[in-house]
């Protein structure tokens, strides 16, 4: 991230909270609700950006390699909303980019893969 922008703050004024739940039925009720006002069983996790704190919220419940796509999707949504702010990213980077960066994995101690395709 630092590579393709150079200039970016990684530290925000305001800080950030990452809440773990331990199961989907704890994480149920904190999610983002769908327009018929039940909670989205689609969403794995969220950035949750504030004036005072930002949360980033997730489950712990499933593969441990989907735990740590999360972390780094939402996380992408944190510097650029830290970096540009929210309403000047266009939705497609914003989403495009977390997604890019949610494919981040250790190969060895030296090299790191990223942007592999998705089977979600």
């Amino acid at each position: 991230f630092r590579q393709l922008f150079p200039n970016a703050k990684f530290n925000a004024a305001v800080e950030t909270n990452v809440v773990v739940f331990r199961n989907e039925s704890s994480f149920r009720p904190f999610k983002p609700k769908r327009a018929d006002g039940k909670a989205d069983r689609g969403i794995a996790g969220y950035f949750q950006p504030g004036e005072d704190l930002n949360y980033i919220t997730l489950s712990t419940e499933g593969e441990k390699e989907d735990t740590y796509e999360i972390i780094f999707h939402e996380y992408v949504h944190f510097l650029l909303n830290t970096n540009f702010g929210r309403s000047t990213v266009p939705p497609w980077f914003n989403e495009g980019l977390a997604e890019y960066y949610q494919t981040f994995k250790v190969r060895d101690e030296k090299n790191v893969v990223l942007g592999e395709i998705q089977n979600n």
